[in-house]
């Protein structure tokens, strides 16, 4: 790992929503990009704030052996909903890794919310 500027870094930005122009949201992004190799995956704000609903009230406790809150449960019954969000995070999150891919690239994922971006990725590199 001599060469770290081959290595990538993708993440979302935890504030990325809350910074007010979008001139200042795209110096970031640029200074990230430029500075540090990092890229960051830009999420739109009704998908932001629902994938944080879904990983904090059922995927995180479900890894976390807590029981999920039934009040919460019972609120959304429509499971599916939160599904389809979590699979297109998934799918946003190797779209734009498939961008960066070489042919023997490495990928390292790290944490719950990312579980289906491999059969993703094998999925479209086909």
């Amino acid at each position: 790992m001599k060469d770290n500027k081959k290595i990538k870094w993708f993440g979302l930005l935890k504030n990325y929503l809350k910074i007010p122009s979008e001139t200042q949201k795209e110096k970031l992004v640029n200074e990230l990009e430029t500075k540090y190799n990092m890229y960051a995956i830009k999420l739109p704000e009704y998908n932001y704030h629902n994938l944080i609903y879904l990983l904090q009230n059922y995927v995180e406790p479900l890894f976390h052996y807590v029981s999920v809150n039934r009040e919460i449960a019972k609120e959304y019954k429509e499971f599916n909903t939160w599904w389809e969000v979590y699979i297109n995070f998934n799918k946003l999150v190797a779209d734009t890794l498939l961008s960066f891919l070489g042919i023997n690239s490495i990928v390292f994922l790290n944490d719950y919310h990312l579980l289906l971006v491999p059969s993703v990725l094998r999925a479209q590199s086909k």
